[in-house]
């Protein structure tokens, strides 16, 4: 996430956590119960390993049961075998001082395990038998936690110190975990792990060094890749196996995971408790059994993803993020190619945290601005491209699809196009706006402006030009009423247009319809101030905003959903939306969660969530309204704003798109790519 860094904002930031903290602490409890959000589609599981021996060679597999203890598959538990030296009192051994463990092979099956090392040679231990034999030996693990064994007996144990070189300095044994055996590192989770608000939770690991499950994304692992291609000396490319996860997410953002708090997969949910923390093992290479000379990825990584200045910092001090720490909360089987979705837990004492951690968030953004007057913005991150853009001449009337944009505060501009100029009005009922939500045919209308003059053609061929010069020599100023009654001045433009307007509409008998058009400096009771101290954008006859925006992959989603309605089924378009902006590449709904937005030159505040109206009804095709009222019925359903007071304002108008600010005015492009920063949550 990212902030914008106006000083009156940050006050206004610190106010707001604080608020927010105590808002939380308060719907806590007196109701004990916290709002959630609907999960989300984050991406889809790419790969799923399992490492039968901790730092030896991962078991790339289809699929994994996910048990408290950790994943599963087959007989084939993950880390549930540790390399101990019995020299040392069985202080455990990794890949971190024997890279060569990497590529140590091993599985079980019919309740044996075989270890394979690279020249061939492998030893099989029947587990029954060690089973049988109890011998039982007390490893030693990170902090010195102490964790018990059975011993798997001298023949794997030789062939693993043969094979790393150790006969003569280390006794090499190799401990089976055993449900039920002692322990001191059952993890309870610490309020320290993270600044969100932690789960409070018991988890059980094997051998594993602090959770039961970890996840990475391949869009960190591309983005790190960007990094390190740009070396001068350390060029090198790595693969999520340098970070030995259990399970791979393609489809995220980069670091996206950085943000995730509960995960659904398949029937299974994990709660998301710590960030990972990276030591010099993510330096070996997986294939070859080495550490990099130049300390990669390690080196770059420390150089952008250590934790944020503060006690996450004091706590893993020169450890850089990468991937997230999961435990299991609802056991059962996940797959290769499962959705994955993130939200929220509800647990009530992560809530009472959410409170602490509001008014703590508050405080320290207060301080931080108090401080030093700026704010830590994160950097902007690739999410998709800019596939099309819309200029709409006549509020409500058919789009102009075109190449680019210059993008003003008062909104787009294609030449001498200019975004919702034009304001169908009716005389009769005090200038009263009319739009496609009354008359669905008027996004039939064609309209655009060249050499200082409009040309409006209506379906039956038939045409009107209008010479703004003289629109505005005449100087007839109307005043024109808009949403929630506020006021907006235009020039009107003459009877022709008018008349040919109402023809389409058939009002000829009910109307007296006139078309007004805006112009810098007339009057407006519609200056649109978001909140207190974000910016003033004066809109021209836009709904609210100067600028709206969609993405592909939401049309999508919701095209899906209507595919499967039984007597509904129909599919919409962008369109259907009216955008200026349609963004490919995302995920659906992501735009949900952007702060700001930056798209070549230019860029834009999010400032609002659009939320939608019988107009989204219309066939931007045919003028005509769904029967069924479709897609609005069906976004009611799942897009409502989420209870309280958000749904207390917007109540049965659906979320669908983001309203936008431009921040800093300059052209847009079909083609460009889009990035963003993002915001905690969506709302």
């Amino acid at each position: 996430m990212g902030v914008l860094q106006d000083g009156r904002i940050i006050a206004a930031s610190a106010a707001v956590g604080i608020l927010a903290g105590c808002y939380v602490y308060k719907r806590y409890r007196d109701n004990q119960k916290y709002w959630n959000s609907e999960f989300v589609p984050a991406g889809v599981v790419k790969e799923l390993y399992v490492h039968p021996i901790k730092s030896g060679k991962a078991l790339n597999i289809g699929w994994i049961d996910c048990t408290k203890n950790g994943a599963k598959y087959n007989e084939n538990k993950d880390r549930n075998f540790l390399i101990v030296d019995e020299k040392a009192n069985h202080l455990f051994l990794t890949a971190r001082q024997y890279p060569k463990l990497v590529l140590v092979e091993s599985h079980v099956e019919n309740n044996t395990l075989t270890v394979k090392i690279p020249d061939g040679r492998s030893v099989s231990v029947d587990l029954a038998e060690v089973i049988k034999k109890n011998d039982v030996r007390r490893g030693i693990l990170h902090a010195k936690l102490t964790q018990d064994g059975l011993d798997c007996g001298d023949e794997v144990g030789e062939l693993i110190s043969e094979f790393i070189e150790t006969t003569d300095k280390r006794k090499i044994r190799l401990l089976y975990y055993v449900k039920g055996l002692d322990t001191e590192r059952d993890c309870d989770t610490d309020p320290s792990y993270w600044l969100n608000p932690v789960p409070l939770l018991h988890d059980t690991p094997a051998f594993q060094d602090l959770a039961s499950y970890m996840l990475c994304t391949d869009a960190s692992v591309d983005e790190l890749n960007g990094r390190l291609s740009e070396l001068d000396d350390d060029k090198c490319t790595v693969s999520v196996r340098n970070f030995r996860p259990n399970i791979n997410v393609s489809g995220t953002l980069p670091f996206d995971e950085d943000r995730w708090l509960h995960v659904r997969i398949g029937e299974v949910e994990f709660a998301c408790f710590k960030p990972c923390t990276r030591c010099v093992l993510t330096t070996v290479d997986p294939d070859a059994g080495k550490m990099n000379k130049n300390m990669q990825p390690l080196k770059t990584l420390r150089t952008y993803r250590l934790a944020p200045k503060g006690k996450l910092l004091d706590n893993y001090k020169e450890s850089p993020i990468f991937g997230v720490n999961l435990a299991v909360i609802k056991e059962g089987r996940i797959k290769v190619g499962d959705e994955v979705l993130m939200g929220v837990l509800q647990d009530g004492r992560i809530i009472a945290a959410s409170a602490a951690v509001g008014i703590l968030a508050g405080y320290y953004v207060y301080k931080r601005y108090h401080d030093s007057q700026k704010y830590w913005n994160s950097e902007f991150v690739p999410v998709g491209i800019v596939k099309e853009l819309y200029i709409y001449p006549i509020k409500s009337s058919k789009a102009l699809n075109i190449g680019w944009i210059d993008c003003t505060k008062n909104g787009a501009k294609y030449n001498e196009n200019k975004d919702r100029t034009f304001l169908i009005v009716d005389e009769k009922a005090n200038h009263l706006f009319l739009t496609a939500r009354q008359y669905p045919k008027l996004v039939l209308v064609e309209s655009h402006v060249e050499n200082n003059t409009l040309t409006v053609k209506i379906p039956d061929g038939r045409s009107v030009s209008v010479d703004l010069a003289e629109v505005i020599k005449k100087n007839d100023v109307r005043r024109g009423v808009l949403h929630d009654k506020f006021t907006q001045d235009g020039f009107d433009c003459g009877n022709d247009v008018g008349q040919l307007i109402s023809e389409l509409l058939e009002t000829t008998d009910k109307r007296n319809v006139r078309l007004l058009y805006y112009v810098k400096g007339l009057d407006t009771e519609r200056n649109f101030e978001p909140l207190p101290s974000f910016w003033l954008n004066p809109p021209a006859f836009q709904d609210l905003s100067t600028y709206m925006l969609c993405t592909d992959a939401s049309v999508d989603e919701l095209n899906g959903r209507l595919s499967e309605l039984d007597d509904d089924k129909c599919a919409v378009s962008v369109r259907n939306f009216r955008p200026n902006i349609n963004v490919s590449g995302t995920l659906p709904f992501d735009e949900d969660r952007w702060l700001h937005v930056r798209i070549g030159e230019v860029e834009f505040a999010c400032f609002k969530p659009c939320t939608r109206c019988v107009l989204t009804t219309v066939d931007p095709d045919e003028g005509k309204v769904n029967k069924n009222m479709q897609p609005l019925r069906l976004l009611r359903t799942y897009r409502l704003a989420p209870k309280g007071k958000l749904l207390d304002r917007y109540k049965e108008s659906p979320i669908f798109g983001v309203n936008l600010a431009v921040i800093k005015e300059g052209k847009v492009k079909v083609g460009d790519k889009v990035l963003v920063r993002y915001k905690p949550t969506p709302y």
